[in-house]
């Protein structure tokens, strides 16, 4: 008789709650990775934009409209580094309360397959037993088999 565990299905269901919370983990995790180079990039143009008119201020004197303008696309820049920074610190918080989810159902699922592993080698002793007794039975039919055989020979 082949091994069943009764709870196969339930394991079933938990390793496909602990995939879908490490999927969503991993898209956190990427939508993180993908905020900060967002980021990095606008600080980095924000830089560069600086320097170019530092530069050009050095060289040349600007109108009040490029002024103007060169301050308006600073304060944008800083304003979307900080609409980032906010966004970045609540996928960190999803994050740490995500990885909190998965690793929840990992220990379940994996509490659930301790169960299953120690099923099955309870189920293998078990087999182990019935198959040594099996063998016993039969050594011992054998051995009165002989041992009738023996009285049934006629002796001279």
């Amino acid at each position: 008789m082949a091994f069943h565990f009764t709870l196969q299905a339930v394991l079933r269901y938990r390793r496909t709650l602990e995939e879908n919370e490490r999927a969503q983990l991993e898209r956190l995790l990427s939508r993180r990775a993908e905020l900060s180079a967002q980021l990095r990039r606008t600080l980095e143009a924000r830089v560069s934009l600086q320097s170019a008119v530092v530069t050009t201020l050095s060289y040349q004197s600007l109108r009040a409209a490029e002024v103007d303008f060169h301050s308006s696309r600073a304060q944008q820049m800083a304003e979307r580094s900080e609409r980032l920074r906010a966004e970045l610190k609540k996928t960190a918080e999803g994050i740490m309360s995500q990885r909190e989810r998965y690793l929840q159902q990992r220990r379940q699922r994996e509490t659930l397959e301790s169960v299953r592993s120690r099923q099955l080698e309870e189920y293998r002793h078990a087999q182990q037993r019935s198959e040594q007794a099996r063998m016993e039975e039969l050594f011992l039919l054998r051995r009165a088999h002989a041992t009738n055989s023996d009285r049934l020979l006629p002796t001279f």
